[in-house]
This record gives structure tokens, C-alpha cells and sequence, in this order.
């Protein structure tokens, strides 16, 4: 199930792309879910906690939280990336979205959905302590899940475009985007 092959095996085509770069709909579908998601997050942790208050310092706790969520998320991209895979990993930033990549390694849908929902179930974590702390740390941790969630979008996409295709697909992640193979012996979804 973990395999990565190096090579696309001679039976397998393109059945499809997902592309943020080059198709502008798929982008702009994915920051409108973005947004979405941040806000329908955001306030509904405000809501919960309506007695809270802000200053210039929390602000800017949570810019340098992001920051930091940001590598991580790509990192933990790549943490399974590599499980039992030995492959580079290439981290970019394309000017709207950080990415990690494997560019010509193959991965099979089950690690590949794993590797795309990753981030989000582990850093959805910090809901945990969300509620035990005091408003002043309230409004950091809800306003970085907001952006976690946000930040996922992307990920969220995929997983559910994938989730609807064959069991025999083969993913090649590029950073920006990715190329899905199938078996020309199996009917293409």
C-alpha cells in the first residue's frame, strides 16, 4: 500500500490533472473554499467565545504562528511522502501556496490520500487546547485553526476528487499540481 514506484508502469495513461497554476477555474474554486472555510471557521470559534478582545501583539503572534504552520504543514506532507518511500522531496512557493512534491515518483490512491488529508487531521489538534485556555490565548489558537483549515482547502479538494476515482490510480505530485495514471486494461473514471 506505501509504494512509491519510480517508474509509471507501461500499461498506466493520463486520465487526468489537477493543476492550481494552469487551470484558473480549479484555482479560484479552491481559494473561494479557502475563504469560505476560514470564515465559516473563524466565526464560529468567535461565537463560542464572544467575551474576547485583541491587541497588536496577539496579531502578531498569530502571523508568526502561520508562518510556522506553513513549513510544517509542507513538512508533514512530507513525512508521508517519504514512509517507506526513499524519494527527494521538492518544497517550493509558487506566490499563493507553498507545496511539497515528489515530481516522477508514482504514489497509489490509499498512501496518496493519506498524504493528502495528513496535515489536517494532525494539526486539527490544536482544538484541543482551544477550550482550556483563557480568552487572551482563545483568540490566537482559533484564529490559527481558522487558518489551518483554511490552509487545507487544497488538500480538502483533492482528497475528494481522488476519493471518487479508481482504487488502481496512480498519483504523481508536483508540487503545484499532479498528474493521475490509470490502466488502459481498466475502464477510466
Amino acid at each position: 500500500m506505501f509504494k512509491a514506484y519510480n517508474e509509471l508502469p507501461n500499461n498506466y495513461q493520463l486520465i487526468s490533472q489537477i493543476d492550481m497554476k494552469k487551470n484558473k477555474k480549479e484555482f479560484l474554486l479552491i481559494n473561494i473554499l479557502a475563504l469560505s472555510l476560514f470564515f465559516l471557521s473563524l466565526f464560529t470559534l468567535l461565537y463560542i467565545n464572544k467575551s474576547i478582545s485583541t491587541d497588536l501583539i496577539q496579531l502578531y503572534i498569530v502571523v508568526g504562528c502561520s508562518i510556522i504552520y506553513i513549513v510544517l504543514h509542507e513538512l508533514v506532507h512530507a513525512l508521508f511522502f517519504k514512509f517507506k518511500n526513499n524519494v527527494k522531496v521538492e518544497f517550493k512557493f509558487h506566490g499563493f501556496a507553498a507545496s511539497a512534491g515528489v515530481p516522477g515518483y508514482y504514489y497509489q490512491k490509499k498512501h496518496y490520500l493519506i498524504i493528502s488529508l495528513a496535515p489536517f487531521m494532525i494539526f486539527n489538534l490544536i482544538i484541543i487546547p482551544l477550550f482550556l485556555v483563557n480568552d487572551y490565548w482563545f483568540f490566537i489558537l482559533a484564529f490559527l485553526l481558522a487558518i489551518h483549515i483554511s490552509g487545507c482547502s487544497g488538500d480538502l479538494y483533492v482528497f475528494i476528487k481522488l476519493l471518487f476515482k479508481p482504487k488502481t490510480i496512480l498519483i504523481e505530485d508536483y508540487g503545484v499540481g499532479m498528474n493521475i495514471y490509470n490502466s488502459d486494461d481498466i475502464n477510466k473514471v
